[in-house]
């Protein structure tokens, strides 16, 4: 089982949405998903409870923060088990002992489940705090969602050398496995001259932090020459909030807006799948 985190340090990102939709593409392409839900308002928890494809580990409100690991459930026919935690762990930090059974409880669950998942997704609250920590800690992956401009930009790179919960920390500290997937320009208006011109320029800086979708299937091949098109990002679309909040997939709605909105996010999606199956090759 690989572990993906997703972690901004910036509010509002589309955070959630990017770990509802990936949770479900990764289960369509028939991979074992456990989804993680660490932030609040819970809004991953919220939209995959919608879901019937969704079962619910029943988790006591002290799980993970007690000495004893706790059995986590694998109900038959649903190929997608979410662990929605995202209220029960709010300002743990402010108790060391418990802070440190649960990072250390949540590594010990997910090499306990490893072989019962292919994927494990787990979403992320934007504040620095030990939730943050435990799952970066536990990660094998970090996927970092940022609004598309270059002050956003900065404000990421500067958080990966957060003291505590720094990518760089965490990987030199407590995770040496933990990789960088790459930086996810979200909520790009697809119209908007201005955000297009700033992910490209993120693009041609550092191409090394973003993801290259331009050997995905459904990348279009006219787009080869626009470095924009060719890295990884979601663009905006009310539609996909509003197919959310009816707890539906994009892919699985009969309109042309859907279907438009699909086909844009799409690429971006599968990059990212591509990415994971990648990793699930090494060793």
């Amino acid at each position: 089982m690989k572990t993906l985190v997703l972690a901004s340090h910036q509010a509002q990102v589309g955070r959630s949405t990017l770990a509802a939709i990936l949770v479900h593409h990764l289960a369509r392409s028939g991979e074992r998903v456990l989804a993680i839900d660490l932030d609040c308002p819970a809004t991953l928890g919220q939209v995959l409870r919608r879901s019937d494809r969704v079962a619910i580990a029943a988790l006591a409100d002290d799980a993970l923060t007690v000495d004893k690991l706790p059995c986590l459930p694998q109900p038959a026919g649903k190929p997608i088990v979410l662990i929605d935690g995202a209220w029960r762990w709010v300002g743990i930090e402010r108790a060391p002992r418990r802070c440190n059974e649960f990072i250390c409880n949540l590594q010990d669950m997910l090499q306990v489940v490893d072989l019962r998942f292919d994927v494990c997704v787990i979403d992320t609250p934007f504040v620095p705090d030990a939730r943050l920590l435990a799952a970066l800690a536990s990660a094998d992956l970090v996927l970092v969602p940022t609004r598309p401009h270059v002050d956003a930009w900065r404000v990421v790179i500067k958080s990966f050398r957060h003291e505590q919960s720094g990518i760089f920390q965490i990987h030199a500290t407590r995770n040496p496995e933990l990789r960088l997937m790459g930086l996810l320009p979200t909520m790009v208006e697809a119209q908007g001259e201005r955000q297009v011109d700033e992910v490209a320029k993120l693009a041609a800086r550092s191409p090394e932090l973003f993801i290259d979708m331009s050997a995905c299937a459904t990348w279009r091949e006219e787009n080869r020459s626009n470095i924009y098109n060719t890295i990884a990002h979601l663009p905006y679309s009310r539609q996909l909030a509003q197919t959310l909040v009816n707890a539906r997939m994009p892919w699985e709605v009969a309109s042309v807006d859907a279907c438009t909105t699909w086909h844009r996010i799409r690429p971006c999606f599968e990059a990212i799948t591509e990415r994971i199956a990648i990793a699930q090759l090494q060793p």
